[in-house]
Order: structure tokens, then sequence, then C-alpha cells
């Protein structure tokens, strides 16, 4: 609908709903289905996940439909309850997972779901990295910074790698990825963050120079 694509989502929700209540059995039931489900997730309504959840199997919206209840279970992790965060984000991670396995099935005759297949990586990368999982955030990171079939993702993905390695407290490499990041983005908007791992980097080095002095 046009209040989907325009972000109109609480009305959408109600166009969608009518829609299936009018026509259960259509062939565009499914469909209607996972957007009313990613409606309600974008509203923060739990009742999304309620609603995928029967398209969590579906062979051509599964991956999509399991991607949106990801979402949700990270919109739902609380930053001020560190126990709840840390299990609600770690849900998020496994279900996650088994959307990249759905979208990497499709992604062989899919070009589209290739494209979901990355976007959902770098969900799990970016999961990672909110309840300080470096280690694990940095190679899906960095696999998504070689990847060249989306490079506005690429350029993203590639200052979080240079950030992850030297919050793991890696600075070479880092540093290395840093250098790299300079060298192939120039201009980005991103290379301010850049540089200030660049700096966290030499200062991580700095104290680490002075420990064995002393």
């Amino acid at each position: 609908t046009i209040q989907f694509d325009y972000g109109q989502f609480t009305d959408a929700v109600s166009k969608y709903q009518s829609f299936l209540q009018a026509a259960p059995k259509s062939e565009l039931a499914p469909l209607a289905q996972l957007r009313l489900g990613i409606c309600q997730i974008q509203l923060k309504q739990q009742d999304g996940a309620r609603t995928l959840q029967p398209l969590m199997d579906n062979k051509e919206l599964g991956d999509q439909a399991t991607w949106w209840v990801g979402k949700l279970q990270r919109i739902l992790a609380d930053p001020a309850n560190a126990e709840q965060h840390k299990r609600m984000v770690q849900a998020a991670i496994v279900t996650f997972g088994r959307a990249g396995e759905k979208s990497a099935v499709l992604a062989k005759t899919d070009a589209a779901a290739a494209a979901r297949h990355g976007d959902i990586l770098l969900d799990i990368a970016d999961a990672y990295t909110s309840i300080k999982m470096f280690k694990e955030a940095a190679p899906v990171y960095e696999s998504l910074a070689k990847d060249a079939s989306n490079s506005a993702r690429a350029e993203t993905a590639h200052e979080r790698w240079a950030m992850s390695l030297c919050r793991e407290g890696q600075s070479a490499a880092s540093d290395a990825a840093c250098a790299s990041f300079l060298q192939k983005y120039p201009q980005s908007m991103l290379k301010p963050s850049v540089m200030f791992w660049q700096a966290e980097n030499s200062y991580q080095q700095g104290l680490a120079l002075a420990t064995k002095s002393d």
C-alpha cells in the first residue's frame, strides 16, 4: 500500500487487516500478512511476532518474517535492564541466524534475497556489538566490508569493522582496517569516526608501551 511505502504504518495496519478479513484466501494474503507484521513491529507492537509466526516457514517469505521477528526481539531489549537486554539480544542473534540461513537458500535464484542476506548479516554483527561481543562481530563486518554487491553497506561495515577491532583491543588490525577505509572512501561521511578509531588505537598502543615500561 501507499501507506506502507511512505511509512504511514498505523494507517497501513488497519488497511492490511481489512484486506485479510475480506480476502483471507487471496494469493496476496501471505504478502499482506507479512506487511502487516512489519508495520506492527515498526510501531513496536508485540502483536507483530504473532502475525509473522505462521509465515516463518513460508518458502518465499520465511526469511523476511523470521528477520523481522528478530528485529522485534532487539527492539524489546531494554538497555536499562542489563540481564534482560543481553538475553533478548542473544535471542535476536539466533533468530537473525535462522533468517540468514533461509535467505541464503533463496539467494541462489533471487537477487532480492541475496541483498537481504547481507542486511541480515549486518543486523547480526550490530546485535553482537550492542552486547559488546566485538570478537564475534568483527569477522561479520569484515565479510560485508569486502562484499562489492552493495557499496553503501560495505562502507558502513568497513567503519564498524575498524571499530570492533579497536574495541576488542586489536589495535594493529584496526589500524589496518582504518587505513584501507580511508584509502577506499576518502570523501566518506564516516571518515571522522574512522579517524577517531585511529586515535583510539594510538592511545591503546601508548598505554601498552607505558605499562611495559613500568
